[in-house]
């Protein structure tokens, strides 16, 4: 708790980003460009982003909703043009209501999912198939 944040868009169609909302990320490039121009969610804990000042480049803009406090740390809840997205923090950053802020997803942190199925996109399968032995 918190649940794990979703962006739904789609990888550009190189491969190379995600897009959300006209919003680029940079995402795992194999991964994309295997399901390039697909529709995908983008997968990220709470404890995984990273709440740093409006403006930092590459970051994705966001304004606070509201902080909920945890004793130990707090949850800054964020609205991604329309879209909640929660960061825990264990110090007390600081966030107030309405404050410009921006978001880093660190790509090793990120989980792809395919919007049809739920599948998880970058899981790593590793299927070998069964021999049929005489005998």
């Amino acid at each position: 708790s918190p649940a794990m944040n979703f962006l739904e868009g789609t990888f550009a169609a190189n491969g190379e980003q995600f897009i959300f909302d006209g919003i680029p990320i940079a995402i795992d490039a194999n991964i994309g460009k295997r399901h390039a121009g697909q529709p995908v969610a983008l997968g990220v804990r709470p404890e995984h982003a990273r709440l740093v000042p409006a403006g930092t480049p590459g970051a994705i803009p966001a304004t606070v909703d509201f902080v909920e406090e945890l004793g130990a740390g707090r949850v800054i809840h964020c609205d991604i043009n329309g879209s909640s997205f929660a960061v825990a923090v264990a110090d007390h950053t600081t966030g107030q209501t309405g404050q410009s802020v921006a978001l880093e997803l660190p790509q090793q942190h990120t989980h792809l999912f395919a919007q049809d199925t739920g599948l998880r996109l970058d899981a790593v399968a590793s299927v070998t198939p069964l021999k049929v032995l005489a005998s």
